[in-house]
């Protein structure tokens, strides 16, 4: 290769199934990660809920809870605090997130009453619950 020249790098997936009869997962990495059953393994990770969320400092979050669901946050961009309360409304803990630092990601049990606040412009979260969506009850919203 010639001196300060970059290689080329190509990621291939196969989306519509042409190049691989199964998931293209399931013929080494799943085996890696000790995963047996993979029927098993599938079915639960179709259970569980993902997304990801652009956030900006001053946007209204109210403080919720998921009563069925742990939540996990990580900071993919940007900045943010999770602000933790008990059920009269008392802040009980604050944590910082951002990529790179001490504090990436943090779960959140299930009845925990918190919120979020983006403390960056642009800042991306991912959201991952341990079960099917549920939107938010009226019960499920703390106000103050």
């Amino acid at each position: 290769m010639a001196k300060n020249k970059k290689p080329t790098v190509a990621l291939i997936y196969d989306f519509d199934g042409t190049l691989s009869p199964s998931n293209m997962q399931e013929y080494d990495f799943l085996k890696a990660i000790g995963v047996k059953d993979k029927q098993k393994f599938w079915a639960e990770n179709a259970e569980m809920v993902s997304k990801q969320n652009a956030i900006e400092p001053g946007s209204p979050l109210p403080i919720h809870r998921h009563k069925k669901t742990s939540e996990t946050v990580a900071c993919l961009r940007g900045h943010l605090r999770e602000i933790f309360y008990d059920d009269n409304g008392k802040v009980t803990e604050t944590i910082e997130l951002a990529p790179a630092s001490d504090c990436v990601a943090l779960n959140i049990p299930a009845g925990q009453w918190h919120t979020v606040e983006a403390l960056e412009s642009g800042t991306v979260i991912m959201e991952v619950k341990d079960g099917p969506y549920e939107p938010t009850g009226p019960e499920d919203i703390l106000v103050l």
